[in-house]
C-alpha cells in the first residue's frame, strides 16, 4: 500500500510510540500515548492483537477524507496555448508528470497534468484539469481539458486580452526581428480588431523581466569579445541593484562588448570622442546615449549605449564614470581621451568636466551644427540679407585657423551680431588637426540610421529596447565592423562635387610656364567663379536661412539671368553649403590670386592653401590635381587599367587609343585616351570636353 507524505509521518510516530510503550501494549492499553494528532479510536477485541495497518487507514481515512472530483470533458486541443486559452483566464497551482494514459501507443512516454483555478471573477469556483501529451508528433494525443464545479457562464476575458495563441505567434515574430508594433500589424490578417491586444501590452514593461535579463547579461570577465553585456550596476545573489524611477531613482545601465571598448585603445589624439542624447526609442520615452568615436576620414564607430531613466548632469557623470570603468576593467588601462564633442546643452559638458585630469580632456568642443541652430532662433523674423550677413560672419568665425584671425573676424562682425564671445565656444576648425569633424554629425547620422533600420522609427518596450541595444552592438562588434582610418579621406560629398565643377569647366590646371620654378609635386590649381554665382547666392542658402520663396524672389528684384547661368551657378554650388563653397576661395582671409592655389601631391604631403582643405584635409582643388597627375587619393601612381599590348599595334588602334590623350583630348579619342588626355596634356591641351574631364575624376 502506497500512503501519502502525511500518512507515512503519523504512521512512523505511531510506530515508535508503539514499540517505547511496550508495557501498556501488552496490558492492550485502549488509549496509549502516542505523539500526534489522531483521534481515539474503540476498544479492540481483547481475542486478537492490534493490525497496525489497519488502524492506520482506519484513522487516516477519519482525518482526512478523500475528495472525489466530477470531471466533464470539454474539448481536446493539438496545443497547449489553444487549451489555455479556451479557460482563459486561468491561473496555475499544480501539475506533476507521470507515464501517458491517454495514447495507445506501445512506445512509453509522459505527460503532464496540471490543475489551474478560475480568474475570470474572485468568486468563480471552477477548477480545470489538462492532461498534456509529451509525446512529439503527430501521433500524440493533443491536450485534454476538463472542467469541475462550474456553475453557470464564466466571465469573458476583458477586451485585447493577450492570449496565449496570440504571444505564441508574437514570439515567433520577435525571433526574425520584428518589432513589436510591426509584429501586432502582421497579426491583424489572423487576429480581429476586437480581439487584437493595444501596442502596450506587446510592448514588455515587466520589472522582473528586465531583472532577468540584467542578471543573465551582467558583465563578467569570460564574456566573449563580440558578446554583449550589461554594465553600471552591482548585481548580488542573482539581483540586479537598479532604479525603477520615482524615489528609487532612475534607471540607468550601459550596453556595448569587449571589441567596442578596445576601439579607444589607441593615440588619444587619433580621434574625437562623440556622445549625444536620442529619444522615441523605447515606450517609456527613456533616452537612449550614444558613445562613439570618429577617426580622421569623420568615420563613426559606436563604442557603448547607454539606457537612461532621464537626460541631466548626473546622468551623463555616471555613464563617462561608468565608461571609465568598464574599459579599465576590459583593457586593463586607463582611459584617455583629448577632444570630446557634445551639443549645446549644459549637461554633456558638465558631464565630462569632472573627468579633465582623470582623461586628460585637451578641448571640449560644441558641434558646430548646434551653434549654427540656436543662432537660427535668434534670427527668426530678420530680413533674408540679414541673415546672410550674419551667417557670413559666423563662417568666417568657424574656418579661423587661430586665435588671432578669430579675433580679427569677431571685431569685424561685432556690429552685425553682437553676443558675448565666450572660449567655451569651441567650434572653430584651429581646436582639432586638419580632416576630423567638426560637428556631431557622425553620431548624429548614425542616431537616424539606428532608428531607420533597427527601431524603423517604432517605440519599443523597455526590456525589448535591451536587447535590440545587445544586438547592435554585436553586429557592431562582427559583421558591421569598419576599419580606423589613422589617415584623412575625401568625402562622396566632395568627390561628387568635384565631378561637377570639372564638368563645367570651374577648375582649371594653371600651366607651368606661367608659374616657373615649382618643386616637383607641386601645381597650381585655379577655381573659376561663374559671374551671376554671387548674386544668385540667395536662390542656393535660402533653405539654410529658413527663408521664404517669396522673401527670396524679394531680395532679387526683377534681376533677368539666362538660363545656362543658372545651371553653371547650380554646378558651382553643388552638393555643398554656400558659406563653406566661399571659403574655398579665401586663404584666412585672404582671396584666391590670379594663379589659384599652390596644390601639393606628394605621398605623405598632401596640402592645399584654401581655407576647406584646413577644415577637411581635402578640397575640390587636390581632387582635381591628383586626378589630373593620375594620382590616387593618396598621391600614388595610378596603377593603370589595362596590360599593355605585347604585339604590334594597328595604327587605328594607335590614332584611336593613345592619339586622343596627347593630342589634348580630342573627340575621337578612346576612354583611355581622353583619361591620359587630362593627365599629360594638363590644362595645355585644347578642345578638352566636359565629359572627358568628368571621366577623369573616377579614381580607379
Amino acid at each position: 500500500m502506497v500512503f501519502d507524505w502525511n500518512f507515512q509521518r503519523n504512521g512512523d510516530l505511531i510506530r515508535r510510540a508503539l514499540v517505547a510503550n511496550a508495557s501498556r501494549r501488552r496490558l492492550r492499553d485502549p488509549q496509549p500515548s502516542l505523539a500526534c494528532d489522531c483521534a481515539p479510536t474503540s476498544e479492540p477485541d481483547e481475542a486478537q492483537p492490534v493490525v497496525v495497518s489497519q488502524h492506520l487507514v482506519e484513522q487516516h481515512a477519519a482525518q482526512r477524507p478523500k475528495e472525489v472530483y466530477d470531471w466533464t470533458l470539454i474539448g481536446v486541443f493539438q496545443s497547449h496555448a489553444e487549451a489555455r486559452d479556451a479557460v482563459a483566464p486561468s491561473a496555475n497551482y499544480s501539475s506533476t508528470k507521470s507515464n501517458c494514459t491517454l495514447c495507445r501507443t506501445l512506445e512509453r512516454h509522459k505527460m503532464s497534468t496540471a490543475y489551474y483555478v478560475c480568474r475570470c471573477r474572485p468568486e468563480c469556483p471552477k477548477f480545470i484539469k489538462i492532461l498534456q501529451c509529451l509525446f512529439v508528433g503527430v501521433a500524440s494525443s493533443g491536450n485534454h481539458v476538463s472542467v469541475t464545479g462550474q456553475h453557470g457562464e464564466c466571465a469573458e476575458p476583458p477586451r485585447g486580452y493577450m492570449t496565449k495563441v496570440i504571444q505564441a505567434l508574437a514570439e515567433e515574430l520577435f525571433e526574425l526581428g520584428y518589432t513589436p508594433s510591426r509584429a501586432r500589424h502582421k497579426l491583424k490578417a489572423k487576429v480581429s480588431a476586437d480581439n487584437m491586444p493595444s501596442l502596450d501590452t506587446f510592448q514588455n514593461r515587466n520589472t522582473a523581466v528586465m531583472m532577468g535579463l540584467l542578471v543573465t547579461a551582467h558583465f563578467n570577465n569570460d564574456v566573449e569579445e563580440t558578446k554583449m553585456f550589461s554594465f553600471g550596476y552591482s548585481s548580488v545573489d542573482g539581483r540586479p541593484f537598479v532604479g525603477f524611477g520615482g524615489v528609487t531613482g532612475p534607471f540607468k545601465v550601459g550596453v556595448s562588448t569587449k571589441k567596442l571598448l578596445r576601439l579607444l585603445d589607441r593615440d588619444p589624439k587619433t580621434f574625437v570622442f562623440h556622445w549625444d542624447a536620442t529619444y522615441k526609442i523605447d515606450s517609456l520615452a527613456y533616452p537612449i546615449l550614444v558613445c562613439g568615436i570618429s577617426d580622421i576620414a569623420r568615420k563613426f564607430h559606436p563604442v557603448a549605449f547607454f539606457l537612461l531613466g532621464k537626460e541631466s548632469e548626473n546622468e551623463y557623470t555616471w555613464a563617462m564614470s561608468s565608461l571609465v570603468a568598464i574599459y579599465e576593467e576590459v583593457v586593463g588601462r586607463p582611459l584617455r581621451i583629448s577632444y570630446v564633442m557634445a551639443d549645446a546643452a549644459k549637461a554633456p559638458a558638465l558631464g565630462v568636466e569632472a573627468f579633465y585630469m582623470e582623461l586628460g580632456v585637451e578641448r571640449v568642443l560644441m558641434c558646430f551644427y548646434h551653434c549654427v541652430a540656436n543662432v537660427h532662433k535668434r534670427l527668426a523674423g530678420t530680413p533674408l540679407k540679414t541673415k546672410a550677413l550674419v551667417y557670413r560672419h559666423l563662417y568666417n568665425m568657424h574656418y579661423s585657423r587661430s586665435w588671432d584671425e578669430l579675433q580679427y573676424h569677431w571685431m569685424n562682425a561685432l556690429r552685425a551680431w553682437a553676443q558675448c564671445r565666450d572660449q567655451s565656444w569651441r567650434w572653430q576648425v584651429y581646436h582639432t588637426p586638419s580632416g576630423f569633424a567638426t560637428t556631431n554629425n557622425p553620431c548624429e547620422a548614425f542616431n537616424k540610421h539606428f532608428k531607420a533600420v533597427y527601431t524603423e522609427k517604432c517605440t519599443h518596450g523597455l526590456c525589448a529596447t535591451f536587447v535590440l541595444l545587445g544586438e547592435v552592438v554585436e553586429e557592431y562588434s562582427t559583421f558591421q565592423a569598419s576599419g580606423f582610418e589613422d589617415v584623412p579621406a575625401p568625402s562622396d560629398k566632395l568627390m561628387y562635387r568635384a565631378l561637377r565643377l570639372v564638368q563645367y569647366g570651374l577648375l582649371e590646371l594653371v600651366p607651368t610656364e606661367v608659374v616657373p620654378d615649382l618643386a616637383e609635386g607641386d601645381v597650381f590649381v585655379r577655381g573659376v567663379v561663374p559671374r551671376h554665382a554671387l548674386a544668385l547666392v540667395y536662390a542656393f542658402e535660402y533653405k539654410l536661412n529658413r527663408a521664404t520663396v517669396e522673401e527670396t524672389a524679394g531680395a532679387f528684384g526683377e534681376t533677368a539671368v539666362d538660363p545656362y547661368e543658372i545651371d553653371v551657378a547650380n554646378a558651382y554650388y553643388y552638393n555643398a553649403n554656400t558659406n563653406n563653397v566661399r571659403h574655398e576661395s579665401l586663404a584666412s582671409t585672404y582671396p584666391q590670386p590670379w594663379y589659384g592655389w599652390r596644390v601639393r601631391v606628394a605621398p605623405g604631403e598632401l596640402a592645399c592653401e584654401c581655407n576647406y582643405f584646413v577644415k577637411n584635409a581635402y578640397c575640390c582643388h587636390l581632387v582635381f590635381a591628383l586626378q589630373a597627375l593620375n594620382r590616387d587619393i593618396k598621391g600614388h601612381a595610378n596603377i593603370p587599367r589595362n596590360f599593355e599590348h605585347g604585339g604590334r599595334q594597328s595604327k587605328q588602334s594607335a590614332r584611336f587609343g593613345r592619339g586622343g590623350g596627347r593630342g589634348g583630348g580630342g573627340r575621337r579619342g578612346g576612354a583611355r585616351g581622353g583619361a591620359r588626355g587630362v593627365g599629360r596634356g594638363g590644362g595645355r591641351g585644347e578642345g578638352r570636353g566636359h565629359a572627358q574631364v568628368g571621366r577623369a575624376l573616377q579614381f580607379v
